[in-house]
């Protein structure tokens, strides 16, 4: 009778355990082994950072999602497609001298929702790094379309 009380005491505690490693981000919950829609996300991440680089704010607009929203910190507010496209429009220029890569990006697929993590290095005509964000970037599928519907980047302190 112990021994069946041990049993289910570590089968329990290990099932807390997993999904206490789930919500702190160690192990993803129920994710599909999805290459190609993970590609497709990476792909268009790619294109994303390229039309940024280029000031192509069309390119971005078949991107975003019209209910895209990211926050604002600097205004404490978020905004949406609308408002950050009208951004764009008025305060994005082509880079020149600067060159931006993706770095280190994992692309993680839930079904018809995807999360696109990593990292955009600046680097300066000699190569070497200005700057460099963590991103989060959230996409979904719909009538098998990827776009993205959310995105935060946080600056890492330092090049």
């Amino acid at each position: 009778m112990r021994t069946r009380i041990w049993l289910a005491v570590a089968v329990l505690a290990t099932a807390c355990a997993m999904a206490q490693g789930a919500v702190h981000g160690r192990a993803p919950v129920n994710p599909t082994s999805e290459p190609q829609a993970q590609a497709d996300v990476a792909h268009l991440e790619r294109e994303w950072l390229d039309a940024l680089d280029r000031a192509d704010v069309n390119a971005i607009a078949r991107i975003l999602a019209d209910d895209f929203l990211r926050p604002a910190p600097q205004s404490g507010h978020f905004i949406g497609k609308t408002e950050l496209l009208r951004y764009y429009r008025s305060h994005l220029v082509p880079l020149k001298a600067e060159k931006k890569q993706i770095e280190d990006m994992i692309v993680i697929v839930y079904g018809s929702s995807a999360i696109a993590r990593g990292k955009v290095v600046t680097r300066d005509a000699e190569g070497s790094a200005v700057s460099t964000l963590l991103f989060t970037d959230v996409f979904v599928r719909r009538a098998g379309k990827w776009q993205a519907v959310s995105a935060q980047e946080n600056p890492v302190p330092g090049p």
